[in-house]
């Protein structure tokens, strides 16, 4: 989400200034005001106590002005077509072989761009494990072959997806929200 936000308002900025707010994980912010182009990267900007960043533009724009902003989301491993938003990319297949599990075992593998390193399987038999994501790919082995169970996300903000079951699972999350499906 972006914010803008007169000068004002920010100590930091001039009375002359434009200054605009942004999420954390912005690369680069653009201004195209008609004629004008103005541009900043990450690293010219200031982080404030909520997180967001402030970038300050010395300019007071005589017209509208379009704002872009590019972030990163994600890394591509191979060749193949992947389904990239804010969350991360997943690999969406393309044609390859599914992947194949032995019975017992639930493999879950992540989009990027999540902060969670951790995953905790916990099924209504009592089966609880907690596993670290290594490369995007966590690993159960043991797991009821019978039983639905939930997946927790540790390591990042509190999530779950449930139901979930033995085999290979892609996850990734929407407006913070997990969703998994079966490969």
């Amino acid at each position: 989400m972006l914010w803008l936000a007169a000068a004002l308002l920010n100590p930091v900025a001039q009375a002359e200034d434009l200054t605009i707010l942004v999420e954390s994980g912005t690369s680069h912010i653009a201004l195209n005001c008609g004629s004008d182009q103005y541009g900043q990267d990450a690293a010219e900007g200031m982080r404030q106590a909520d997180g967001r960043v402030a970038h300050t533009f010395p300019i007071r724009p005589s017209r509208e002005c379009q704002v872009t902003i590019t972030r990163e989301v994600g890394s591509l491993e191979q060749l193949g077509t992947w389904a990239c938003t804010n969350s991360g990319c997943i690999e969406q297949g393309g044609g390859a072989a599914p992947v194949s599990v032995p019975v017992g075992t639930l493999r879950v593998l992540m989009a990027m761009g999540t902060s969670h390193n951790q995953l905790e399987l916990v099924c209504v038999s009592g089966y609880r494990e907690r596993v670290p994501l290594e490369d995007h790919v966590g690993t159960f082995t043991g797991v009821p072959s019978s039983e639905d169970c939930t997946l927790n996300f540790k390591g990042g903000p509190p999530m779950k997806y449930r139901p979930i079951s033995w085999g290979a699972w892609e996850c990734h999350l929407v407006s913070n929200t997990p969703v998994c499906k079966k490969q």
